[in-house]
């Protein structure tokens, strides 16, 4: 069951001062003359006395300070990779020149934990919600990554331009959102202009907490070892890390009330949990393999909603692992999982909960239709942000600016938007349209969508060979000394410089290739040719490209020998 009663502490904002060290990141500063570089801790001081490991790297003050500014940005950030919270200075004094580095127990990085929170609610809030959500976040990663202890509640963050509930509505979703803040116990303190979260006493003391995290840490990489990342574009890709995640939290946790069943904890880690632990955990792995993953919750129980291409589905890890049967609950509709057990609050309506009105395998296609042009012949959504990480940074979920990107950019710059249709495919396989088309790929596509598909025309396959490739160039035919795939296949410089363009490497061929005398064709070769024939070596002499144009012109139909 999930504890839905958010637990206000305290009306009036009490400021809780959490101990400990701070650690800053990858900060450096360079001293004058000559110098060496550490990597320190708690403001500066080493902590080689805090119990923890350490060790030395092989590169000296010097080497640091002639790396250019990018090779230095990489330095640091490996260091960060390796010594979690680490911060790199060049002192002034010297010892032995050598770059010193002090690791952790524990050395993951922010980098690292973000992997596993969701963005979803996030991206619909206000900018004011927004500021809320950020400063909650830095002050719990910074909690997760320290090994200070602190008290139950972290320090406050101010709001305005929202209410007092509107804030504790904020620091509710971001726990939600946030599994790997396992540490946080579903309570809330606030005052006028503050909010702040509560986390578990227990938690509070640093080095259990540093400990519990190691623990953490190494339960969940158990299972995201087994995923691959992904997104919720690759639809096949999706359920297969779904279906890891789901049978593995249903395989392995026990349904019953435990310590910390309201944190992903219980389950990753005791294997004892409640539908908040189940549903928290599934939304991390599913937040690591990239997939779109929300949690929602009901007056007295909590699920997740996943998106698989178009469309979001429902999935309930505890009722599969509480009696039903797992396809029951696994990417299914509101309906078929059971409304009246799935009744949302209607917190999550404010913030755009997408609906799950169909079970998967059964929800209807959506056209890309655009300037009354229908592109599904050409275009899929989810595979054209899937296959170009640019594409899904910049229009993410927004399909309709994804498929004028398409119409407007990604055709002319021969992009391909479905698996069954590879415009250099189809352009390689077919002559005729290479010569009414050339090099414009925009109208391959538009001949595929008008023309091609009626005409059952192939359209992959072909990607990297030509068939029927071009012998005339400017009127002349060149197909007595020249044949494409001869040519690219024995010159391999030019197959690299122009690849499957014909037209291009019939170009390269009669503008520098006869004059370099390279050969094009097995039955001719223009040395021979030359060397055979001293009527021609008496004509022409050393200007290679002449023996090429008089077997053309001349020498085959004389029935010379080329060879």
């Amino acid at each position: 069951m999930k504890n839905n009663k958010k637990r206000i502490l305290s009306a009036f904002f009490v400021v809780v001062l959490m101990v400990g060290m701070a650690f800053p990141f990858g900060h450096i500063i360079e001293g004058g003359g000559k110098s060496e570089l550490e990597v320190v801790y708690n403001q500066g001081e080493l902590c080689a006395d805090c119990g923890d490991e350490f060790n030395v790297d092989e590169v000296t003050a010097e080497d640091f300070k002639s790396m250019s500014n990018s090779e230095k940005e990489g330095y640091t950030n490996e260091l960060e990779q390796r010594f979690y919270g680490a911060e790199i200075r060049v002192l002034d004094e010297p010892d032995q020149g050598k770059l010193r580095t002090y690791s952790k127990r524990y050395n993951a990085t922010s980098s690292y934990w973000d992997q596993f929170g969701s963005r979803y609610y996030y991206n619909q809030m206000s900018a004011s919600k927004k500021a809320v959500y950020d400063a909650l976040y830095s002050k719990c990663m910074n909690i997760l990554l320290e090994t200070g202890d602190t008290g139950v509640i972290c320090d406050g963050v101010p709001f305005s331009g929202i209410t007092p509930s509107e804030a504790i509505e904020v620091a509710y979703i971001f726990e939600n959102a946030n599994p790997q803040f396992y540490f946080l116990d579903d309570s809330y303190a606030y005052s006028d202009a503050s909010v702040a979260v509560g986390i578990d006493p227990d938690f509070a003391n640093g080095e259990y907490r540093r400990d519990c995290t190691n623990t953490f840490k190494n339960e969940i990489e158990k299972v995201t070892s087994e995923l691959q990342k992904t997104s919720s574009w690759d639809e096949e890709m999706t359920i297969l890390n779904e279906s890891i995640s789901y049978n593995n939290l249903i395989d392995t946790v026990n349904y019953a009330s435990a310590d910390y069943d309201q944190s992903c904890y219980s389950a990753i880690v005791n294997k004892v949990s409640v539908c908040a632990g189940y549903s928290e955990a599934f939304e991390l792995y599913c937040n690591y393999a990239g997939i779109d993953c929300i949690v929602v919750t009901s007056s007295n129980h909590e699920w997740n909603q996943v998106r698989i291409g178009d469309y979001w589905y429902l999935v309930d890890v505890t009722f599969a692992d509480t009696g039903g049967e797992r396809e029951e609950y696994f990417n299914v509709s509101e309906q078929t999982a059971g409304a009246d057990s799935h009744a949302v609050e209607s917190l999550w309506s404010q913030y755009n909960r997408p609906p799950c009105n169909y079970n998967y395998g059964s929800a209807p296609e959506v056209k890309p239709i655009y300037g009354g042009v229908d592109y599904s012949a050409v275009y899929n959504y989810n595979y054209y942000i899937s296959k170009y990480g640019d594409l899904q940074k910049a229009f993410g979920t927004n399909k309709q600016a994804a498929l004028e990107h398409f119409v407007k950019y990604g055709m002319s710059e021969g992009r391909q938007a479905k698996s069954s249709f590879n415009v250099q495919s189809y352009k390689n396989r077919y002559a005729d349209l290479r010569n009414a088309y050339g090099n414009n790929l925009k109208e391959y596509y538009l001949h595929y969508i008008n023309y091609g598909k009626n005409e059952g025309r192939i359209t992959t396959g072909y990607e990297d060979r030509v068939v029927g490739a071009t012998t005339v160039y400017n009127g002349a035919n060149y197909s007595a000394v020249y044949d494409y795939d001869y040519y690219v296949q024995n010159n391999r410089d030019v197959y690299n410089a122009y690849g499957t363009d014909d037209i291009a490497t019939l170009s390269h061929f009669v503008n520098y290739g006869m004059n370099e005398g390279r050969q094009a064709k097995s039955s001719f070769n223009v040395q021979s040719y030359k060397n055979r024939y001293a009527d021609l070596r008496n004509a022409y002499g050393d200007n290679t490209k002449l023996y090429y144009l008089h077997y053309i012109n001349f020498g085959k139909n004389e029935g010379r020998n080329g060879q």
